[in-house]
């Protein structure tokens, strides 16, 4: 399983620098990335970046009970993540209705400081023309597995 971390020095960083991190790490990835379950390719370019890294994306995830830093350091493990993931659904572009765009969206459990999450990757997909193929598109933390702390 996945464990993520995120370190003392980062839970008290302002949203601007924990932001400016994460945009760093994910320009560093350069390479398409597979997913190990399905085969399906996909990239991260400068327009998934900023909406992984949006503050509609971090609030997405505080709304389901989890902190910016706790956001932030999951984009910066996106590769991983989306390489294990498992698909849950396609979808049809409803947003902007166009019919050669679909959204696969995959979710994912990995550990968060010692908690089990759920996370949802959605990608957008475009089936023909110059911009063909997988781009992934946001990361949202979904859900607390809190168990119960056992009894002396």
């Amino acid at each position: 399983m996945i464990k993520i971390e995120v370190l003392a020095e980062n839970k008290y960083k302002k949203a601007y620098d924990l932001r400016s991190d994460a945009l760093k790490t994910l320009k560093t990835i350069r390479k398409p990335i597979t997913n190990k379950h399905d085969g399906r390719v996909a990239i991260v370019n400068k327009a998934g970046r900023l909406k992984m890294t949006s503050d509609e994306a971090v609030r997405e995830s505080v709304k389901h009970g989890f902190t910016p830093a706790e956001h932030i350091e999951v984009v910066k493990h996106i590769q991983q993540l989306y390489e294990d993931a498992h698909l849950r659904e396609i979808q049809p572009d409803l947003k902007h209705g166009h019919t050669s765009v679909q959204i696969p969206r995959y979710e994912i459990m990995f550990d968060l400081n010692g908690l089990q999450v759920q996370a949802l990757i959605t990608l957008k997909e475009t089936l023909k023309g110059i911009y063909k193929g997988n781009r992934i598109y946001s990361i949202e933390l979904e859900s607390i597995a809190r168990l119960k702390p056992t009894e002396p």
